[in-house]
């Protein structure tokens, strides 16, 4: 009896870049792929894989693009308002191919999504993917942008990993190069968490929410950071409410199938459970702080 073999996840990866070339090309629409194989030799580790594809997609053309992919059996995992602290990417899935983020903009460039999508546009290189000619940032562009993601990465020795090929590892002229998209699209603050230099810029706007971006530790204060930096007092009340509710999205993602009410109701207790702990032990850490303080001014 004949076995069929799983396709490996490398290879769906890179097919699941050429459709999305496809889909763009075919209806004129801007997209741009990022990270994993659209990546330029010499800026990440060699050997590595990606389990999903990245495609940043020019924000007015958004909502086509993600219109075409539902027409073509793509169907939503995550929203973006659920995605990250950042709102910036969805995660969409095709029972053929691997998952794609589909990229509405990108964390760390402080302006407008739009101007700094055409910023990049206009520099764009093509790498080749599956066979295909995809639209792909500048090589100094990805070195920026995978910098800024090691900001937000979870684990220090990934981050560091990432520093090493896309910065530490570039000559003074590419640097210098990166330097000038950093200063174009207004991304210092973000750039300069990535290189484990957030000190620099506490004071500026938005470094209090990158500087818990990478924090796995405290949701707490990522909650807190959100709500702190949110653009409008509108958004501040949505994301606060937000903040208290359960998310279907990633219990359908972290579940892998559709939750139940009860499924729901399971979460909400063990996040109101783990909230109360992390107020606990946030307010026990301060009271500590606290009494030290006070005992040394003896």
């Amino acid at each position: 009896m004949n076995q069929q073999k799983e396709v490996p996840t490398e290879i769906r990866v890179r097919f699941a870049h050429a459709v999305m070339t496809h889909l763009a090309e075919t209806h004129n629409l801007d997209v741009l792929h990022v990270k994993g194989p659209a990546v330029a030799a010499g800026l990440r580790p060699e050997f590595t894989s990606s389990q999903d594809a990245d495609v940043l997609v020019r924000p007015s053309h958004l909502q086509q693009f993600l219109d075409v992919m539902a027409d073509h059996g793509w169907f939503r995992l995550t929203g973006f308002t659920t995605g990250s602290a950042f709102e910036h990417a969805a995660v969409y899935h095709h029972d053929s191919w691997s998952s794609v983020d589909v990229h509405r903009r990108w964390p760390g460039f402080d302006m407008s999504p739009e101007v700094a999508f055409d910023l990049l546009w206009q520099k764009r290189d093509f790498a080749q993917i599956a066979e295909v000619s995809c639209p792909v940032p500048s090589r100094a562009a990805q070195s920026l942008i995978l910098i800024l993601h090691a900001a937000r990465a979870p684990y220090e020795h990934v981050r560091k990993r990432a520093i090493t090929h896309a910065w530490d590892g570039q000559d003074a002229d590419f640097q210098s190069d990166v330097l000038t998209l950093v200063e174009e699209l207004n991304a210092e603050v973000g750039f300069a968490f990535g290189l484990g230099q957030g000190e620099t810029v506490a004071h500026r706007p938005g470094a209090r929410l990158w500087s818990t971006a990478s924090d796995d530790t405290s949701r707490l204060a990522q909650w807190q950071a959100r709500i702190a930096e949110a653009p409008t007092k509108r958004d501040a009340v949505r994301i606060t409410v937000q903040s208290m509710l359960v998310s279907r999205d990633h219990l359908r993602f972290e579940l892998g199938r559709p939750p139940t009410n009860a499924d729901v109701v399971r979460e909400f207790g063990l996040r109101t459970r783990k909230g109360l702990h992390e107020v606990v032990r946030v307010s026990g850490a301060g009271l500590a702080r606290l009494r030290r303080k006070v005992g040394g001014a003896k």
